[in-house]
């Protein structure tokens, strides 16, 4: 073989070698800079990228939430979906701040009273720009739920669902709900039962959570009671009248009545009436189907005036999110009035957006008493300061009703815990 063919196959070679070493490093190339959606990715020929969507859900909803996400899917299918559950008891202001960001949520669920504190961390985005050329708008919500997710004259989370008071009752036992506090005294004390004569009633008329500050709250603003103002007779009265409701056997308290499950007693005849929020809707069905006939729920008794706690739950995108834009889709997906009243029946979470409350789901007769709660809520301060304040109240008001503080020592308790609210 001569010099010169043995030099042209071996540049042959070379030549194969480095093409299609150029080749991969095109492809390589392509890969890194390859957008993250392509137009024609449905056609099996075209490339498809998903981003991640990382989105921490709490409690329950994490278990549910997969149920109402197919339509998203489908609508969004650049969006590779990461439901991350989280216990209520994760706050998750101090992970936020730790994590690196390739491992930093693009959407959280946050209760309402995160998000002071929250705001304060500065560990979330503001959301006004989106909600400008947005479906999701306050006229859209309810008032107050809305407000609650605002700080620092922004919008900083959107609701997603609510938490409301109302009075449950055995419809059989109880066949005309109360419409004032005078009206619930006179049916408990008729309820009460001393079944073997030990002094200890075997049935009370009502179950009312003996350290919940939200339902001491219903009271006192009923009472025309203010949190600017607890140096007036109001916060005195709202005290007389809640801590009443135990002090005369009205109610039950105590750590065993703590430990029952409320469901149990209300369906049991123990106590046929219950203040408490819309999650008992769903495990009264689920757990008590027989019974279906035989309770519903009524708006609160009345003093001066009818007023309900709300709080709830909505969603906010931390300032670490590598997808924002998905973030927001997902916002205004979950936001839209059938996706809200789908949720509803999935879960028994009150729509926070109020056409929702307008479709025939919504009124079912055991949602009477929190649809007439709707028309007057009041929420405590957004202000991290708050759940301190909650924690001592609610120390304040166990240790009144089982005598270990007097009134004198509870009012003056109250108004410390509080003394901020006064000079913010």
């Amino acid at each position: 073989m001569s010099l010169d063919l043995k030099n042209n196959r071996f540049l042959l070679a070379w030549a194969i070698v480095a093409t299609m070493g150029c080749a991969g490093l095109f492809i390589w190339s392509l890969r890194e800079k390859a957008p993250q959606s392509i137009p024609g990715a449905e056609s099996p020929a075209a490339i498809h990228i998903a981003r991640p969507l990382v989105i921490w859900v709490y409690g329950a909803e994490a278990q549910n939430i997969n149920l109402i996400l197919s339509d998203f899917r489908k609508s969004f299918p650049n969006e590779d979906v990461r439901i991350v559950g989280k216990s209520w008891g994760e706050y998750p202001g101090p992970l936020l701040a730790s994590l690196p960001s390739k491992e930093q949520p693009d959407l959280i669920q946050i209760g309402s009273t995160w998000v002071a504190p929250l705001v304060e961390s500065g560990l979330l985005l503001a959301l006004d720009d989106n909600i400008r050329t947005s479906i999701v708008r306050g006229d859209r919500m309810i008032s107050e739920a809305w407000e609650l997710y605002r700080a620092d004259s922004a919008q900083v989370a959107i609701p997603w669902y609510l938490d409301l008071r109302a009075l449950y009752y055995r419809s059989d036992l109880v066949p005309d709900p109360p419409k004032s506090w005078d009206d619930l005294r006179g049916i408990a004390r008729r309820l009460r039962v001393d079944v073997n004569g030990d002094g200890r009633k075997d049935r009370y008329g009502l179950s009312c959570g003996f350290g919940d500050v939200n339902n001491f709250l219903s009271v006192f603003w009923s009472s025309n009671g203010s949190l600017d103002r607890l140096d007036g007779k109001e916060l005195e009265t709202a005290f007389d009248r809640f801590v009443g409701i135990f002090k005369d056997e009205i109610a039950a308290f105590g750590p065993y009545e703590e430990t029952r499950d409320p469901e149990a007693i209300l369906a049991l005849g123990y106590t046929p009436m219950m203040i408490s929020g819309p999650w008992n809707i769903r495990l009264m069905q689920a757990d008590y189907p027989w019974l279906s006939d035989s309770w519903s729920t009524a708006a609160l008794p009345r003093y001066e005036r009818r007023v309900s706690f709300v709080g709830g739950s909505g969603w906010a995108i931390p300032k670490g999110a590598r997808n924002p834009e998905g973030a927001w889709n997902f916002i205004e997906y979950m936001s839209n009035v059938n996706r809200q009243t789908e949720w509803f029946q999935i879960s028994g979470d009150l729509p926070a957006n109020k056409e929702a409350w307008e479709k025939e789901v919504m009124t079912a007769p055991v949602l009477a008493g929190f649809r007439e709660a709707l028309t007057e809520i009041n929420y405590p301060p957004v202000d991290s300061r708050w759940s301190e304040t909650e924690r001592k109240w609610g120390a304040i008001l166990k240790d009144a009703i089982d005598g270990r503080m007097n009134r004198s020592q509870a009012l003056a308790g109250f108004r410390a815990a509080a003394e901020w609210i006064q000079t913010r």
